[in-house]
């Protein structure tokens, strides 16, 4: 079997840190991976709540972290903490009262339902001992529920953003694959076929058409996603991607599921790939890091 093998050097986490208008964001781990996307006049900002452990937070253009009326962050928690967003909503209800706000309480308002038909679950909070005002978007998905909370330091900015917030919930992606949903047979299977494509005519040429013309992504990938990482955190995995006549991609795959391979995955999941006569084609790729 051929593999094509990218090596990508390592860098500093903030090498890749921003603040960008409009900017797509992504929250990844061995059990997730989502994209957001925030909306014209708000910011994604990946640099400044990191030592909160937010990796992926959105406010207003021309506020900063510290100082915004109101802001938005992504997190995720697996399904074995909490079932569903129910019990999620529960338990973030029982903390605040255990921990100084005996008043907070939580309502559940009608789902919101993205483009694609999915539903998030949406729940209003209130009562901390801060005075603030939130509003969480709960995303049921296999192994985590993935969730975005809105934060308000007063009742007139929650009103005046609520909107916006809910623009921004309905730009959500989830991009994980589950680990059981590609087992070793499977990954087997797919080497087969990803081989069958390289003997046939013109085969291997596209291969190498394919893989020059996203290189520079994968890349780019790589490298985003091994800022956050420890050496020990980036092992090699396989990528498979299906490929149709137009260039986009049908479906992709990655084994073994882990947090590196999930941010690449999810990375890749927007770039177009070269036209081509086959009925599809199915790529793999071998990706490597290299310190």
């Amino acid at each position: 079997m051929r593999f094509l093998a990218i090596a990508v050097l390592l860098v500093s986490a903030a090498a890749n840190a921003s603040i960008t208008e409009a900017g797509r964001g992504m929250l990844f781990g061995h059990d997730h991976t989502f994209a957001v996307t925030a909306k014209t006049g708000w910011v994604l900002d990946n640099e400044s709540a990191v030592d909160q452990g937010l990796y992926m937070v959105f406010y207003p253009k021309g506020k900063t972290w510290a100082n915004s009326p109101v802001i938005i962050y992504g997190r995720a928690i697996s399904t074995k903490n909490a079932a569903n967003p129910k019990q999620q909503v529960e338990q973030t209800v029982r903390e605040f009262k255990s921990n100084g706000s005996p008043s907070y309480s939580s309502e559940a308002r009608s789902p919101v339902t993205l483009p694609n038909g999915k539903k998030a679950e949406l729940y209003y909070f209130s009562g901390d001992q801060w005075g603030n005002y939130e509003a969480a978007a709960y995303f049921q998905e296999v192994d985590t529920i993935n969730f975005l909370v809105f934060n308000s330091r007063t009742k007139a900015d929650f009103e005046k953003y609520i909107g916006d917030f809910l623009r921004i919930v309905s730009t959500y992606q989830n991009l994980h694959t589950p680990a059981s949903a590609l087992t070793k047979e499977k990954f087997n299977d797919l080497m087969r076929e990803s081989k069958a494509f390289l003997s046939k005519p013109h085969g291997k040429e596209y291969e190498s058409k394919a893989v020059q013309t996203v290189g520079q992504a994968m890349a780019n990938a790589m490298r985003d996603c091994t800022s956050y990482m420890q050496e020990k955190e980036l092992p090699s995995f396989n990528y498979f991607v299906r490929i149709n006549q137009s260039g986009d991609i049908n479906d992709s795959a990655i084994f073994p599921t882990n947090a590196l391979s999930a941010c690449f995955s999810g990375l890749m999941s927007s770039v177009t790939y070269p036209p081509h006569n086959f009925d599809s084609f199915v790529l793999n790729i071998e990706m490597k890091v290299t310190p």
